[in-house]
């Protein structure tokens, strides 16, 4: 529905004369493109916006690429001026939204956003393989930190058994210590790659036929062992029947753990952290809540920024930034929603959805236990949660 400051009928007439012109005039076109209200609400997308970027289906799907400061957005548009809105990018050319207002005299009917992604480039001129620049910079991110990162852990690892290493104290936590810096560069490499993908247009889900129940306690059973080191009570709750749905249990992973991670990092004394899954009709609801810090109120609106970090200490870039974005992208992406509420000194608490939905057309996913997760060094619980590990040999 679209909110207009008029009911004149003219003026109705003329929205539906032109928003049926630039449907037509856009719905088969190569580029991402969307039609919107004044308050940046989809009314429309085409074909090429439904298979790339899914999490537009969803009530606020554009603001996962709008970051606070989308009031100042709307109101140039609503003014009748085209904008361009520069995706934050880690590196590499941008993503840019442009916006292209339609009025009827002063009267805003709606304004059209294209996605302009960075340009497919040929790698050679004999071959029909090309390669975006996003993929150019995501593909040397991972050769370039993953690999040598991988490389340093089996160093590290091989050094660990040996005598002088093993007899000297001060050695052994000097080997911990590396061994956390590679894991925050590994947790950093896949958070900026994951997120360029995103906001690129490059993600897709892998979709498994899983039991979404069964997933979340095995996932809180590794964590809760070591959350237990830190002394912060971890309660969860989940049903005891199946909820089988449709979900890619690595990027679902990476979302729950990242909102634990935080109830974690931001603590205070008598700090307690809970989870609860609950099914609503055909929705899945995941609660987690916390008693730490929290969040001042003038920075809510930003938490879901890319790159935007807070530490309550004052830290500038205290993190990446990252996580709150991955998780509210792999929800969105997922077909569910996600929101947060904190105050400062009390706690927080995050909640998303995850819809239940159910198909033999996908393959099962075969559960991997809390033992799985924390036997292999390489798991989301261990990577993402390696801030928290005490690394000794």
């Amino acid at each position: 529905m679209i909110f207009l400051y008029t009911t004149s009928t003219d003026v109705s007439d003329s929205l539906q004369r032109s928003m049926d012109t630039v449907t037509r005039l856009y719905q088969h076109s190569t580029l991402p493109a969307v039609l919107v209200d004044n308050g940046l609400n989809i009314l429309w997308t085409n074909d090429v916006a439904d298979q790339v970027h899914p999490c537009l289906k969803v009530p606020g799907g554009l603001h996962q690429w709008i970051p606070s400061g989308s009031e100042e957005l709307a109101k140039n548009i609503l003014e009748g001026k085209a904008v361009d809105f520069f995706v934050p990018s880690i590196a590499g050319p941008q993503t840019v939204l442009r916006f292209l207002p339609y009025m009827e005299e002063e009267h805003f009917l709606f304004a059209l956003c294209v996605f302009d992604h960075p340009p497919t480039i040929p790698v050679a001129k004999d071959t029909v393989f090309a390669q975006s620049t996003t993929d150019i910079l995501i593909n040397t991110l991972n050769t370039q930190i993953r690999d040598p990162v991988h490389i340093i852990f089996s160093i590290v690892s091989m050094l660990s058994q040996s005598p002088p290493f093993l007899e000297d104290p001060k050695s052994s936590q000097m080997l911990g210590r590396i061994r956390k810096m590679c894991y925050k560069l590994l947790r950093a490499c896949s958070n900026i790659t994951e997120l360029t993908r995103y906001t690129n247009g490059l993600s897709s889900l892998s979709l498994k036929r899983a039991d979404l129940a069964g997933f979340i306690k095995n996932i809180c059973e590794a964590c809760a062992m070591m959350i237990k080191t830190l002394d912060i009570p971890f309660f969860f709750e989940v049903p005891k029947c199946p909820i089988i749905t449709l979900i890619d249990p690595e990027k679902l992973s990476v979302a729950l753990l990242n909102i634990l991670l935080n109830a974690c990092r931001f603590t205070k004394e008598d700090n307690k952290i809970s989870l609860t899954c609950t099914v609503s009709g055909k929705q899945a609801i995941i609660s987690v809540k916390d008693q730490g810090y929290g969040i001042p109120a003038d920075y809510i609106p930003r938490v879901f920024d890319p790159y935007f970090s807070f530490d309550p200490a004052g830290e500038l870039y205290a993190d990446a930034g990252i996580g709150l974005s991955l998780v509210r992208f792999i929800i969105t992406e997922h077909g569910g929603t996600v929101a947060l509420d904190s105050k400062e000194h009390v706690g927080t608490t995050v909640i998303f959805t995850i819809p239940i939905r159910d198909t033999g057309e996908y393959p099962e996913y075969v559960q991997a236990s809390s033992l799985d997760y924390l036997q292999d060094k390489f798991s989301p619980v261990n990577v993402i949660f390696s801030d928290l590990i005490d690394f000794r040999n």
